[in-house]
């Protein structure tokens, strides 16, 4: 069909009764699927699973974390990798645990003919309603970068607020900091001091400058003791 561009099937092991591990083996099926698309001149897309991580996390741009022989990735033209976020991910946008679950990131891990690699793109988890009225999963894009711009104003702003009316201080501790903010604003109020503590070191260790001029920032001020200063 003229009008095909582009078949998607899987998970890869549903496809074959093989031994998934086997290099010889898999070669042989990655090149059955190699000659299918080049004789209906359709793109595959192949679905395939990861291999279990090691410490629980996966390197995301890594084109070696497929499970089995690694001919299936070898035979492939481009590698996309589907993940969670991983635990920099997870430090760098302070993402809360019923947060982890929501999102999940798409990053390219191989291309044999183009740049690899790039900015992952961020997929939120979200329901669909079909046209027979059945609900099912879907994703949508989740723009990680505004997400991330909106928090940091938001800290910057009660925290300027707070330490100049409560602590009357240009400069407070990071703990002191974590306990203003989390009785300054009912945003921040049913944090744990822990998760605000990461949060602000997360999102202010780059200065944020405020409509009035004002500049906050969080900066480890003695090899190990972390402040928040306005300026």
């Amino acid at each position: 069909d003229p009008e095909v561009a582009m078949l998607a099937m899987g998970p890869l092991n549903s496809l074959h009764e093989l031994n998934g591990s086997d290099n010889i083996v898999m070669a042989y099926v990655m090149k059955a699927l190699n000659a299918l698309a080049g004789r209906t001149n359709v793109a595959l897309l192949l679905q395939h699973h990861t291999s279990k991580p090691q410490g629980g996390m996966f390197k995301g741009d890594s084109q070696h974390i497929s499970q089995g022989a690694e001919q299936i990735v070898n035979a492939g033209r481009r590698t996309l990798n589907l993940l969670p976020p991983q635990e920099d991910d997870i430090k760098h946008y302070a993402l809360s645990a019923k947060e982890r679950q929501m999102f999940v990131k798409l990053q390219g891990a191989k291309s044999n003919y183009t740049l690899a690699g790039g900015e992952p793109l961020w997929l939120r988890k979200t329901s669909v309603t079909l046209v027979n009225g059945e609900e099912v999963g879907s994703f949508e894009k989740a723009d990680m970068h505004a997400r991330t711009e909106h928090m940091r104003r938001a800290l910057a702003t009660v925290l300027a607020r707070q330490m100049v009316n409560t602590k009357g201080s240009a400069g407070v501790s990071l703990l002191d900091a974590a306990k203003l903010l989390k009785h300054g604003d009912p945003l921040f109020e049913k944090m744990t001091l822990d998760s605000l503590k990461q949060r602000i070191q997360s999102y202010l260790v780059e200065p944020v400058t405020l409509d009035d001029g004002t500049r906050v920032l969080c900066t480890d001020t003695a090899g190990s003791s972390w402040m928040v200063l306005i300026e």
